[in-house]
């Protein structure tokens, strides 16, 4: 596959997306897990 800049930018925003999902789910969890300790101290 030629090396073009556009795939190169497609390829790069797909990777920036899929970091923002990853950040999300772990950013969710990270709040799930806080909550359940809170909930498991009370």
């Amino acid at each position: 596959m030629p090396f073009t800049s556009k795939n190169y930018e497609n390829k790069r925003l797909a990777y920036q997306r899929n970091n923002y999902f990853l950040i999300a789910v772990y950013e969710a969890a990270y709040k799930a897990a806080m909550s359940d300790k809170d909930n498991a101290s009370l």
